[in-house]
């Protein structure tokens, strides 16, 4: 049956697709024909446009058999299925109405041949067995039933084992939620810190080349302030040689002509005329002696205020170079121990070490322009009153933990 329909059904649909092919055809020749006779035969666009709507038409018309037809194939489909059905579920009746009626015929012979004990006894045999079945239903009844209440405890607690682990499963989502973001913010410090620490790197190499710098303009500095305190003192003995040597040849002439003749000289001046204008050279040369006694005691003077003058930018310098010195150490430290312990007190060598170097190019600018000195000095102790309050915030209890003196 159902090959037949669907033959039927496809011979149909190939029927009118010849039909709606012949009719395309016949209406594209007619088009060709009229094109081909020009001249005779002229076609307009309103009936071009008919023609393409009447096709579109026919196709939407198509669609619509092609979807009936599938609805029709389905619906016999489900017909035969039924009709199938139906057949083996009376063939199924018949077979058991005889059997009934087999099984009736043979209880009606059985009856016939057994006495009426033997049916009695065969139906307390059978109450009997009936009871048994009944208890032993009773006991898997109970049995499913206190089966079924333990299956419905251990549901219970397993969705309170669920429900626990599920608030535990989103306290432990929180708390990685917390730690990613903990995470994340450690990663911003850590990648602050280390372009800190990168520019710390950079401003402590400037600062070792301006030491470098500052210690070579210094060196620079000293060998040209030596070398002409050197000059000077040269200078200075030359004179005070000559001088001495003036002086002894005075001493000299004055110790030949006598120690009573200056006193006489100094008494008699308005008496003598003609004889003062004779001593006034020696009067001179007394004074030219004095005068270069005083200058040359002005002079060692000078040279002894050099000297101790120099002295003490020695010790300014070895105490500068010291304390360089001592800042590369506990920077060596700190860079040992930062891979074990980072603590605060690096960034406070640090400020220490920036400070040393900037005292240090202050004594060399003061060096070299002593006019500068007193802004320097002003500069100098607006850094230490800010050094004295950071150290004093940093040995204060909130930052105790990360203080270490130095």
């Amino acid at each position: 049956m159902r090959m037949k329909v669907h033959q039927k059904r496809t011979i149909s649909t190939k029927q009118e697709r010849v039909i709606l092919g012949g009719i395309g055809n016949q209406k594209t020749q007619q088009t060709a024909g009229m094109q081909t006779k020009p001249g005779f035969v002229t076609v307009k666009e309103d009936d071009v446009l008919l023609l393409t709507d009447y096709l579109q038409e026919a196709l939407h018309r198509e669609e619509d058999l092609r979807m009936k037809l599938t609805s029709l194939q389905r619906s016999t489909a489900t017909l035969l299925h039924s009709s199938e059905y139906l057949w083996k579920s009376r063939c199924s009746e018949d077979l058991l109405k005889s059997k009934i009626t087999a099984l009736e015929s043979q209880l009606q012979v059985c009856m016939k041949g057994l006495p009426q004990d033997g049916v009695k006894g065969l139906l307390v045999d059978m109450e009997k067995e009936k009871g048994e079945q009944d208890e032993r239903a009773l006991q898997a009844i109970q049995r499913g039933t206190e089966e079924r209440a333990e299956a419905q405890g251990k549901i219970l607690n397993l969705q309170e084992a669920l429900q626990t682990a599920r608030a535990e499963s989103t306290k432990w989502q929180s708390l990685c939620e917390e730690l990613r973001g903990s995470s994340t913010q450690l990663k911003r410090g850590l990648d602050v810190s280390t372009e800190q620490l990168q520019q710390l790197h950079t401003q402590l190499e400037l600062s070792h080349g301006r030491e470098c710098e500052l210690s070579q303009q210094l060196d620079g500095v000293q060998q040209q302030e030596e070398e002409e305190l050197r000059s000077r003192l040269a200078q200075l003995e030359e004179d005070k040689r000559t001088l001495s040597a003036q002086l002894q040849e005075a001493r000299d002439m004055l110790s030949r002509r006598g120690p009573g003749e200056l006193t006489t000289r100094a008494g008699v001046v308005s008496e003598e005329g003609p004889a003062v204008q004779l001593f006034k050279g020696d009067d001179h040369m007394a004074g030219q002696l004095w005068a270069t006694e005083e200058r040359l005691k002005m002079k060692e003077r000078d040279c002894v205020e050099l000297q101790t003058q120099l002295e003490a930018l020695e010790l300014e310098c070895r105490f500068y170079q010291s304390s360089v010195t001592q800042c590369r150490e506990e920077l060596r430290q700190l860079r040992n121990r930062r891979s074990q312990k980072p603590s605060c007190g690096y960034w406070l060598v640090l400020l220490l070490l920036l400070f040393m170097s900037g005292a240090a190019l202050l004594v060399g600018l003061c060096l070299c322009y002593p006019l500068l000195t007193d802004y320097f000095q002003d500069i100098y102790m607006c850094l230490e009153q800010h050094v004295e309050d950071y150290l004093n915030t940093l040995a204060s209890s909130q930052n105790s933990g990360c203080f270490r003196p130095i």
